[in-house]
């Protein structure tokens, strides 16, 4: 698959101050988002099954975390 011409436009004409800044966010939102994923596993480990915030702490940061860090590849890899 090949790039169009408009893709093939942006990538020439895309400042270099432009790109590093989206790299920079993208690796700042990556490793933000590994620190959520890592609280909520530790949460996780630390809490016993019977507790009624267990399925919080499991789902919830692992959502959020997953998230970013996709996110923060997309910026990277863009």
């Amino acid at each position: 698959m090949e790039n169009t011409d408009t893709q093939n436009f942006q990538a020439e004409n895309a400042g270099e101050e432009k790109v590093d800044n989206r790299t920079k966010k993208g690796f700042t939102i990556t490793g933000w988002g590994a620190l959520v994923l890592l609280s909520g596993c530790i949460g996780t480990m630390i809490m016993s099954t019977e507790n009624p915030l267990y399925d919080l702490v499991l789902y919830g940061p692992t959502t959020i975390g997953a998230s970013m860090v996709l996110y923060g590849f997309y910026c990277v890899f863009e």
